[in-house]
């Protein structure tokens, strides 16, 4: 039993006349009577009589009709609400990225979404890097921003952003003297180190580093997640930072920073989407990174 089965009995049980019921179906009055008899051999009853004249429905058919009607309304309301959903999709990007990240593309690239694509809605969601890519694989968001290595055949990535990792601590310390610092100055000192999960691999890098430099696990007392909060902590006296460069661009007053001389590892952020989900919004934004990298650059 098919939606056209159904479409082609209500119509003609409501013309009562195959010739307009053909009509209001935009088909031929042949093709509208051979559905009518497959529905009838399918449902193994007769629903209309008919002669060269009239065209009457049956009992089987009158008991039919109001079923029929409902269910064939119900399937356009679902199948209406599947369009606009369907259309409201494609014109809405949930975008994940971590607020504490500092992107350059990506202002200009929301503003020219907006002048180009006025009708994309642009849903934002404030998301460390592990998050992104679990979100991404769950089809919660559409396009996010993580650190690399992406290890997922179903995600696609364009990177974004390079950098290193940078120490930072008070203008007055005595590592200041120094045009880059190595691990093992960094033995007796009081260390604050990002959060392992919004970059495990560097953070490992790290970690490995100091072991190796002073063969023991180091004196770490903060893991921040925020990175404006760890330089704040810096400021005060707490400990030194382990930071991307790309933060270090805005320090605190009081507040500087060194290149490290035993981390040799670029760390890589990228945009991050699902490969076999290119939706109309998702290249329309992909389109304004790459427009808004080459005015950066």
């Amino acid at each position: 039993m098919n939606i056209r089965r159904l479409k082609s009995f209500l119509a003609v049980a409501e013309e009562l006349n195959f010739h307009r019921a053909a009509e209001r179906m935009n088909i031929t009055q042949p093709a509208l009577s051979q559905q009518i008899r497959e529905f009838e051999t399918e449902l193994g009853v007769k629903l209309f009589l008919r002669d060269k004249r009239t065209v009457a429905i049956t009992e089987a058919g009158r008991i039919m009709l109001p079923s029929v009607q409902q269910a064939v309304e119900l399937l356009e309301q679902a199948a209406d609400a599947a369009r606009r959903s369907g259309l409201t999709a494609e014109r809405t990007l949930r975008l994940g990225f971590s607020e504490n990240i500092q992107l350059p593309f990506l202002s200009p690239a929301l503003r020219w979404v907006a002048q180009h694509h006025p009708e994309i809605s642009i849903e934002p969601r404030d998301l460390h890097s592990d998050a992104v890519i679990e979100k991404l694989l769950n089809q919660d968001i559409d396009v996010g921003f993580a650190f690399l290595p992406v290890e997922h055949g179903d995600l696609a990535f364009r990177p974004v952003l390079d950098g290193r990792c940078v120490l930072a601590f008070p203008e007055g310390h005595p590592l200041a003297a120094m045009e880059t610092i190595p691990m093992s100055a960094l033995a007796d000192q009081r260390l604050i180190l990002f959060a392992r999960h919004l970059n495990p691999p560097l953070y490992d890098h790290i970690s490995a580093a100091l072991r190796a430099a002073n063969g023991l696990d180091q004196n770490v007392v903060y893991h921040a997640t925020q990175s404006h909060f760890g330089l704040n902590l810096v400021a005060e006296g707490v400990g030194l930072l382990f930071t991307p460069s790309t933060f270090a661009q805005k320090l605190p007053d009081g507040v500087t920073s060194r290149p490290l001389e035993d981390i040799d590892e670029d760390y890589k952020y990228a945009a991050v989407w699902r490969g076999d989900r290119r939706t109309p919004a998702v290249k329309a934004f992909l389109d304004a990174l790459d427009k808004s990298a080459l005015k950066l650059n």
